[in-house]
């Protein structure tokens, strides 16, 4: 999190002379609340990674949450989770209606807490329906999703499409959970190992799209089209997979396991 924008920023410079200050806030976990005002370019390659500093941020509310549903009755917990939600899609309404900027709806907890509400409401419903239910669930909030403009193009949008991809990823979830068959099929060998390094994945793959676009230049010797060419398209899909799976193994076997051993040093309750 912290060393791919330092190693970055030491290669490519940065555009406007902010990357310190973006490097501090990815550190510090306001790396999205600085984007509300200089945007997420300063530091090449690194414009998502305000996403962990939201990530960061929904666990430092994650305790309380905690203690208020463990001293209430559960009807009421699930009640104010689904005030924020219907607050949170008339906030996102107002902010869009007033010209926010797109840094500022997209990126800040609680004007899009939407999967984060599902994901707490799905561990305290327990659901016991059919997971067929889940399975329609699932293929209506997506045939929604991909039936609305993008959240930033429509007032509409911003307020249907973030719970959707909520009410879509909560379902995906509970199939995954409760499915045999979906359990058997996450199972198959490569996956865990995906899994295991899927934060080097997620951190690297914008550099790894870079470093596949420029290959594939180079060996074509021509400019790609993929907003055209499905075939430019799919091999720029696969020669980025593979780039960021051997990044992120490197990255997990050189880096980031030692550091994972030092976890034990800080148990306090060992994991079941």
């Amino acid at each position: 999190m912290v060393a791919f924008p330092v190693v970055m920023l030491i290669v490519y410079g940065s555009k406007d002379g902010f990357g310190i200050y973006r490097l501090l806030g990815i550190a510090l976990g306001i790396d999205n609340l600085i984007g509300w005002f200089r945007g997420f370019s300063s530091i090449g390659y690194t414009s998502h990674l305000w996403t962990l500093s939201y990530e960061i941020q929904v666990y430092l509310v994650i305790p309380f949450a905690f203690v208020a549903y463990k001293t209430m009755p559960r009807k009421t917990f699930l009640l104010i989770l689904l005030g924020i939600f219907l607050y949170s899609a008339v906030a996102r309404a107002v902010m869009f209606a007033s010209g926010a900027k797109l840094q500022v709806t997209y990126t800040t907890p609680f004007l899009r807490p939407d999967s984060v509400l599902a994901g707490l409401a799905l561990y305290i419903l327990r659901p016991k329906w059919s997971v067929w239910l889940s399975m329609a669930a699932a293929v209506v909030s997506l045939a929604i999703i991909l039936s609305l403009p993008l959240p930033w193009h429509s007032q509409v949008a911003s307020a249907i499409s973030y719970p959707m991809i909520a009410v879509f990823s909560a379902a995906v979830a509970d199939i995954a959970l409760r499915s045999r068959t979906a359990g058997l099929l996450l199972s198959i060998r490569p996956l865990p190992f995906l899994g295991e390094i899927s934060f080097g994945l997620y951190v690297y793959h914008l550099l790894a799209i870079s470093y596949a676009r420029d290959l594939l230049i180079y060996l074509a010797g021509r400019n790609l089209s993929v907003s055209t060419s499905v075939i430019d398209f799919m091999m720029l899909l696969a020669t980025t997979v593979l780039i960021s799976v051997a990044m992120a193994a490197t990255s997990y076997v050189a880096f980031e396991r030692p550091f994972l051993k030092f976890k034990k040093r800080f148990e306090v309750v060992s994991g079941r």
